[in-house]
């Protein structure tokens, strides 16, 4: 029974304030000039558990993006991955990636890349693809974007114990902004 009393003031004490919060606006709605140029966000984790096994596991990401409302956008994005259980690491992985896009209309753009790869379990030393492209916005809103783009380039690889390759390379993909 206590816990019934305690549960009815608790959504009472909910109800009553919500109007109170709901009077004010949000000060994020507020406008405080154009966007900033430069954007960007971090993100780390670490897991660390014990018992029947022991195991750690860290991860670490970046995106940074420069987009100062011309024509051109400059964006950074990679993350990396690490763990260990028992003593042995079992995860050892990284990809790193810098775009550069220039639009010719509002619609369609080109583009140059280069990305990076490492991942120790699949015997990649280094995965490099610099890659030129074009694209275009299918969806051209202000609140969404939506873009196909293709590219070509070359891939440089070195996989562990066997001597490193260059090969041409294709790419394609789409890009949703919301």
């Amino acid at each position: 029974m206590k816990n019934v009393r305690a549960l009815i003031v608790f959504l009472a004490a909910g109800f009553l304030a919500t109007p109170a919060l709901a009077d004010e606006p949000c000060p994020c709605a507020e406008k405080k000039g154009p966007p900033p140029a430069f954007t960007g966000n971090a993100g780390f984790g670490l897991g660390i558990t014990s018992g029947n096994t022991d195991s750690t596991n860290l991860n670490f990401s970046l995106g940074l993006k420069y987009d100062p409302k011309t024509k051109n956008v400059v964006t950074f994005d990679g993350y990396y991955l690490y763990g260990r259980t028992d003593g042995v690491t079992n995860t050892q992985k990284a990809n790193f990636g810098l775009r550069d896009e220039y639009s010719f209309t509002e619609r369609f753009f080109g583009y140059g890349s280069v990305g990076y790869l490492y991942d120790r379990f699949k015997g990649i030393t280094y995965l490099i693809t610099p890659t030129v492209g074009a694209g275009y916005k299918v969806v051209k809103t202000k609140a969404v974007t939506l873009a196909l783009f293709g590219g070509v380039g070359i891939a440089f690889e070195k996989d562990g114990g066997i001597p490193g390759t260059t090969s041409g390379s294709f790419s394609g993909g789409e890009s949703l902004e919301w």
